[in-house]
């Protein structure tokens, strides 16, 4: 969404790029691993979506131009997306259960193509979310400015928001959440989950180009971010197919190379295996999990 952003995104995604990310180790770690007999999708069909439009998979701006940048780019994410359903519908007509998916960029993506996917999908099949370090923060977490600034330059306002989320997103500088909070309202029999640290170093740098109302940049503090995290939870405290697994520290994402090994405490006084709680998610029973 800047120079900066464009200038650490990669240029392309092609065969052998895939099969450094997915047919490698990578493959066979963390969600990903058949051999893992504690692991709740093992034995499921996974699709792979390839991330190759720096528009967290949400975009509808072809030929947008971003200031900063040279020649124009193509955030067609979400119409990606519906190339990609219009092929993975079909293949499983008796599917009863799908969890959509995704760590950092996908993380956001699974959240923000939940509706689309919802819909292709249909009555009568279950749609779950995991949302890995994608958080849908609101103002000031996630500064207005730099929401409405995404927005606009990805082309939300089009797909996202007047389609996938209608009147119960009406205010532009705090959509993404009213958003999360649009879906374990408008989906009762879906669960929907969220997980992330308690300052992802990651995100909260991205979060940093909303200082000084977009004129500047300075990280979002480990406490302000934290603080974030907990009002998300909070906007969904009353929908019980929602919750969330929120931990300590700064790392970023959780599914491949923590999915085995992380841990949060309990309210109880114990601790909590991130892996037992997505078993209890695609089991039918969402916890809070965290401070």
């Amino acid at each position: 969404f800047n120079a900066t952003t464009c200038g650490s995104n990669p240029s392309h995604f092609d065969q052998n790029t895939f099969n450094v990310q997915f047919a490698g180790a990578e493959s066979k770690a963390g969600i990903f691993a058949r051999s893992d007999a504690q692991n709740a999708v093992a034995d499921w069909n996974m699709i792979y979506v390839p991330y190759c439009t720096g528009d967290v998979h949400a975009g509808n701006a072809p030929n947008a131009t971003v200031p900063g940048v040279a020649g124009v780019q193509q955030f067609v994410g979400y119409t990606n997306m519906t190339q990609y359903l219009s092929r993975i519908v079909p293949t499983f007509p008796g599917v009863k259960q799908v969890l959509l998916t995704g760590q950092s960029a996908g993380g956001f993506g699974a959240a923000l193509e939940y509706v689309q996917v919802a819909r292709t999908f249909g009555s009568g099949v279950e749609v779950d979310l995991l949302d890995d370090a994608g958080p849908l923060m609101s103002n000031p977490y996630l500064a207005a400015c730099l929401e409405t600034q995404i927005s606009t330059l990805f082309g939300l306002s089009n797909t996202l928001i007047a389609q996938d989320c209608g009147s119960d997103c009406n205010d532009p500088n705090n959509d993404l959440l009213l958003y999360w909070k649009h879906l374990p309202k408008t989906y009762p029999s879906a669960r929907f989950g969220f997980i992330d640290s308690t300052g992802d170093t990651v995100i909260a740098s991205f979060f940093g180009f909303g200082a000084n109302d977009c004129t500047g940049f300075a990280p979002v503090s480990a406490a302000q971010y934290e603080a974030g995290l907990l009002d998300m939870r909070t906007q969904v405290a009353a929908d019980p197919n929602a919750g969330s697994f929120i931990y300590a520290g700064s790392d970023h994402t959780t599914l491949v190379a923590a999915y085995t090994t992380r841990t949060a405490p309990a309210s109880d006084g114990g601790t909590v295996r991130f892996e037992d709680w997505v078993k209890g998610l695609v089991g039918g029973t969402i916890t809070n999990v965290g401070p």
